[in-house]
């Protein structure tokens, strides 16, 4: 059965969405603070039709590892990445985001998403930190090489056409 998982985007935009079952997380219901936005969102919870899940610890320590310390991703976006991860495997589960860089984590996991005010993203991109000063590279990244001192900049490692 297809499901949609909304972060904030999602929510901001959520009368655009038809679906009759929707989920999110209530990081990504927090991220809410326009006071109109927040009386619809609510009025979509109190009408059953967005339920508030919370990921359950395991997948949402899952979804940290997949992730990585990615620093450009918001607790929010990781707590919907792990929902899908763990609806996943009762649903067929697409992303409503309009957050490039979620939607790349995503893409990677073979997780569907699709932007609501935005195409979405065209190509997937793996990263990697490569320091400035002794070229080492780093699968997570830092500010400062633990080797040199020089500053660490995030570089992409592989990239592929998003296909779907």
């Amino acid at each position: 059965m297809p499901v949609y998982i909304l972060d904030s985007a999602g929510l901001f935009r959520i009368s655009l969405i038809n679906s009759e079952i929707m989920f999110t997380t209530n990081e990504a219901v927090n991220e809410v603070v326009n006071e109109n936005e927040k009386l619809i969102v609510n009025s979509y919870i109190k009408n059953s039709k967005l339920k508030v899940l919370e990921p359950q610890k395991d997948v949402l320590k899952l979804a940290l590892n997949i992730i990585g310390a990615n620093p450009k991703l918001a607790e929010a976006d990781i707590s919907i990445m792990a929902l899908a991860l763990q609806l996943g495997e009762k649903y067929d589960v697409t992303v409503i985001t309009d957050d490039y860089e979620l939607q790349n984590a995503l893409a990677l996991n073979n997780i569907k998403c699709k932007g609501i005010k935005t195409i979405g993203i065209k190509k997937i991109i793996q990263w990697t930190y490569r320091c400035t000063g002794c070229g080492r590279y780093f699968k997570r990244p830092f500010e400062i090489c633990p080797y040199c001192g020089s500053k660490v900049r995030r570089k992409p490692r592989k990239i592929k056409d998003k296909t779907g």
